[in-house]
């Protein structure tokens, strides 16, 4: 199985939380191929949380990339302001190929709730491509010590719809 991770992390939590899907799905026997995502001009917190309030969608330095040649794809952002982060917009936005494919959502966020809003805006514009969503999953910081446990149980999850 062949899986693109495509993230965003402004601070390094999202990486962390990429890299232990990576380690998980690598352990499953996966081609795992990692893509962090960097602003082109980064913008402090409370410009963060009105991009990602009014559905904003910045430019990156990296763009997005044809996923017809992977089977899952991961998409990993932050939540700001109950939102999704600003660049998953720009992610959703510039992936080619997307029709068919199946897309696996990750975020993360300093608050135990509001992670639904968040990935629902993404699985929104991902189905609005042509492609399905088969699993999301929230990883909140005050509770880092079970984001290990919540990235192979995700992995676990959607390891069956593959």
């Amino acid at each position: 199985m062949r899986v693109l991770i495509m993230y965003y992390s402004r601070r390094g939590h999202t990486a962390q939380v990429a890299s232990m899907l990576e380690r998980e799905l690598a352990g499953r026997g996966a081609s795992v191929e990692m893509l962090r995502l960097h602003r082109k001009r980064e913008v402090g917190f409370l410009g963060c949380a009105r991009e990602a309030r009014r559905g904003a969608a910045p430019a990156l330095e990296e763009l997005p990339k044809d996923v017809s040649q992977y089977d899952v794809v991961f998409l990993g952002f932050p939540i700001w302001a109950g939102h999704a982060a600003s660049p998953a917009n720009s992610m959703v936005s510039g992936v080619q190929n997307a029709a068919g494919k199946k897309f696996v959502l990750f975020a993360t966020s300093g608050f135990r709730q509001g992670f639904v809003r968040g990935l629902d805006e993404v699985e929104t514009a991902i189905s609005q491509l042509g492609a399905r969503v088969i699993g999301k999953q929230g990883f909140p910081l005050p509770e880092q010590g079970l984001d290990k446990e919540r990235a192979a149980s995700l992995v676990a999850r959607v390891a069956g719809a593959v």
